[in-house]
């Protein structure tokens, strides 16, 4: 843990956290000047928070040091990143796609490190390595889809004057493979044998090492594939090591001992016994001193050091994994002998000193599966860190605002209050913290009750009701529960709930539950009013299945998230569904098409946008009504688990379990000259509309100009006039009826109150029939004419300068029940609010 003193501190004064006032939110720089860009950031990402040195999100899998020792290559499971390990920070990211990789991927720089390559299941790229740009893919002609097919075995070494490179590409039948050498400089490949793979090549001889399917080790002629030695390794090799100047190999057998051989004779110089690693282990991790005299190696309690000379072990150094949050994946000595890095499957390079066996502070970033929050009104961002601590951002100035360092128990779940004033922690006890806020103190505590083990008992949601005077929260395997925060007293205990929602009106509550099932409860007392089965390709009795709900803003729409990568529309009393939209496509894998889940979804305050993000990594943003995606950012190495809007609506922040959390800029690219901004606002293609949508909120003074214009406020219809039309519904002659009915939909909403009126007076059947299809109009997705309004609505409200405010208040004097007079009075609401 990095923090084993109890303390809590703030960063700055005690309201160092942003006021809550009514002013327009600054816009944001569009782009980072390149200069100072971090080449971690993503497109159309603003910022990233925590420190960014030497921290790969998704996990470091395998890595590998260049030969002087000034640049550290890893690899996660959808990119490559090269450091400087100097000063810790990226100088390139190479992305890898969506294609198979292995558990532990081959990762070598050539011999004079201007070169870096990298093995896939069915690609090897090559690199260079002081820019990143792509020098060379290896592909097989006979993989149509990258995830179908193994066709690279796990080996890419470079021959030791860097002239060659080695791969092992594999046949169509199990145990088929053949070694292939290519020329370095013109990619042609110099020969082909069925020799075993090499897994190093030493300068001594010069010899090719590597392990034969028995567990014997081979030395081969790496000019001819010849075979001249095979050594007969006892309980067989796991994996090999060779020493920086190639004469002597490390042999680390499956029963835990190692063996020390000398090139290119065999010799045997020790064999040191050592723990029996696990079955599900894939072999240990070592690297050696830059003199070649001590090896080191990964066992499960640390990190063991071994004397070459004399055989016999040294003191032991701490990796600091303990398998619950991550495992060392790699080692690498650097040329100062000194610094010892460890990379693990947390995402970070660990480094110590070997000198004095102690651990150098690593930089303040955020490991796998961090958890993270936005206050409602997209001011302030709590991301926790695994070690117990919680960082509250300011997301008006990008700046930390207070830092919470009382527990190092780790964060599982965060909620802000519907106010901003308090914050919920929940932890991997199943205990909840509530805390006050700008200043953090722990107001009180609560336990949930969970089936299972201690260690296993983490708090896996936690949501405030609307009001804020009521905790729900449930723990891994346990009920939901919700307490009192007034009186501390456990209100009620409802079923098990992998995720669940609450109406705006704190009335109502749906979770949900293993397999395509919801249940839908009295949010005050916890009642359970009925149970509900979502359609769809859903396992029944399977966990996982409906990961993510939310409510719409204005309650009307209950929007459930299903694992066939759907987001199904329901109603939100009853669960039932009415409606559905495919929001990702299946993940492709080696087993074929998986579901992918969208693990988080979240309503822009006008509920007019909505975003989501889960399986397939990426973050996508919606025009609710049109159930069309107007945007897209793609970054995180892993599942996003959260999404939120920023301040002012402005941007989107993004949390994955890659460690990583991001804030994206949700202004789309410049619309192409010529474009008519009023007739993009009536597009049906809603990319199209967001654009002009975009171009209206980027000119503030144009948008009035023109909106006012273009959209006069709503006059009410005539009294008479409506009766007249209503009655023709019910006229002699066919051409009447429909002439009335489309008079009657061109009025819209205002003319609802008369449409109402007039069915509840029990009409002849025709003429309620056309009644109750104008009322269902008005409730349905509306036109592109309606949508125009309620598009030119919006860009006002997030423009928010003074004079669109009084835009707003001319078009909410309008008409009521018009289709402008009412988005403008919510959005006039929403900013005084705001």
């Amino acid at each position: 843990m990095r923090y084993r003193v109890l303390l809590i501190m703030a960063v700055g004064l005690t309201g160092a956290l942003p006021a809550r006032a009514a002013e327009p939110i600054a816009v944001l720089p569009r782009e980072v000047p390149a200069a100072a860009r971090d080449v971690l950031l993503p497109p159309g990402a603003i910022r990233t928070f925590g420190d960014t040195r030497f921290r790969h999100p998704g996990g470091i899998s395998g890595s590998a040091l260049s030969p002087d020792g000034k640049r550290l290559a890893t690899a996660a499971a959808h990119s490559v990143i090269i450091w400087d390990t100097t000063t810790g920070r990226a100088v390139c990211r190479m992305d890898t796609g969506d294609g198979g990789r292995w558990a532990r991927p081959p990762l070598t720089f050539s011999p004079d490190g201007a070169k870096l390559a990298y093995g896939a299941t069915n690609a090897v790229y090559v690199w260079d390595a002081a820019t990143g740009r792509e020098l060379k893919r290896f592909r097989d002609p006979r993989v149509k889809d990258e995830w179908l097919e193994h066709t690279f075995g796990p080996v890419v070494v470079f021959a030791p004057d860097g002239r060659q490179l080695v791969l092992d590409r594999l046949g169509p039948r199990p145990g088929q493979h053949a070694i292939e050498y290519y020329d370095t400089s013109t990619w042609a490949l110099v020969r082909s044998s069925p020799e075993p793979a090499p897994a190093v090549i030493s300068p001594a001889g010069p010899t090719a090492i590597g392990l034969d399917r028995d567990g014997s080790v081979v030395f081969s002629d790496p000019g001819t594939g010849r075979l001249v030695k095979r050594l007969n390794v006892a309980s067989g090799g796991a994996r090999l090591a060779l020493s920086p100047d190639g004469k002597v190999l490390a042999i680390f057998r499956r029963d835990g001992a190692v063996e020390v051989r000398r090139v290119p004779s065999g010799d045997e110089v020790h064999s040191v016994p050592g723990p029996v690693p696990p079955r599900t282990s894939v072999g240990p991790r070592s690297a050696f001193t830059p003199d070649g005299k001590t090896v080191l190696v990964t066992r499960p309690t640390g990190i063991a050091r071994l004397d070459l000379e004399s055989g016999k072990e040294l003191s032991p150094l701490p990796h600091g994994y303990d398998g619950r949050y991550g495992d060392p994946s790699t080692l690498h000595v650097l040329p100062d002998g000194d610094t010892l890095l460890v990379c693990g499957t947390d995402g970070l390079a660990h480094r110590w000193s070997l000198k004095t066996g102690k651990k150098v502070p690593r930089p303040d970033g955020y490991e796998n599966w961090s958890q993270a929050a936005v206050a409602a009104d997209g001011r302030v961002l709590a991301v926790e860190d695994r070690a117990g601590g919680v960082d509250l951002w300011d997301l008006t100035t990008g700046k930390r605002a207070l830092t919470i360092r009382e527990s190092t128990k780790g964060v599982t779940a965060l909620a802000f209050s519907p106010d901003g004033r308090t914050l919920a922690v929940g932890r991997t006890t199943g205990e909840v913290e509530v805390r006050d806020l700008p200043a953090g103190p722990v107001r009180a505590k609560y336990q949930t009750t969970s089936k299972r083990e201690e260690g296993q008992r983490f708090v896996s949601a936690v949501q405030f009701a609307p009001g804020g005077k009521v905790l729900l929260a449930t723990s891994c395997y346990g009920r939901l529960e919700a307490w009192d925060l007034a009186t501390g007293k456990r209100v009620w205990t409802g079923p098990d709930a992998e995720a669940f929602a609450i109406s705006p009106d704190g009335k109502t509550l749906v979770s949900s539950l293993a397999g395509p099932n919801v249940v839908v409860s009295d949010a005050i007392t916890g009642a359970e009013r009925r149970r509900a089965k979502l359609g769809g390709k859903l396992s029944e009795g399977s966990g996982g299945q409906v990961p993510a709900l939310a409510f719409a803003p204005d309650g009307r729409r209950l929007f459930i998230a299903t694992k066939d990568q759907h987001i199904r529309v329901c109603d939100p009393l009853k669960a039932e569904e009415r409606s559905a939209f495919v929001v990702a496509e299946p993940l492709k894998t080696s087993f074929g098409p998986q579901g992918s889940a969208p693990k988080a979804l979240t309503f822009s305050p006008d509920g007019r946008w909505l975003v989501t993000g889960g399986d397939d990594r990426t973050v996508r943003v919606w025009e609710v009504d049109t159930k069309q995606e107007v945007r897209r950012f793609v970054a995180h190495d892993d599942e996003v688990r959260m999404v939120a809007f920023g301040p002012g609506a402005r941007t989107v922040l993004s949390a994955g379990a890659d460690g990583a959390v991001y804030e994206w800029d949700l202004r789309p690219d410049p619309a192409p000259p010529g474009r008519s901004i009023w007739d993009d606002l009536a597009a049906e293609n809603a990319g199209v509309a967001y654009r002009a949508t975009w171009s209206l909120i980027n000119d503030p003074a144009e948008a009035v100009t023109l909106l006012r214009s273009k959209l006069p406020p709503a006059v009410a219809p005539k009294a008479e006039d409506l009766a007249r039309l209503i009655d023709r519904l019910n006229a002699t002659k066919f051409a009447d009826r429909e002439a009335a009915s489309r008079a009657l939909a061109e009025i819209g909403p205002a003319a609802g109150p008369a449409l109402r009126a007039a069915l509840d007076k029990g009409p002849p059947a025709e003429q309620r029939e056309r009644l109750q299809k104008l009322l269902d109009h008005l409730s349905a997705d509306p036109p592109p004419l309606d949508l125009r309004v309620l598009r030119a609505v919006q860009a006002i409200e997030l423009a928010g300068t003074p004079s669109a405010r009084r835009l707003l208040a001319e078009w909410a004097a309008g008409a009521p029940e018009a289709r402008l007079t009412e988005p403008a009075k919510a959005a006039l609401a929403r900013l005084g609010t705001n």
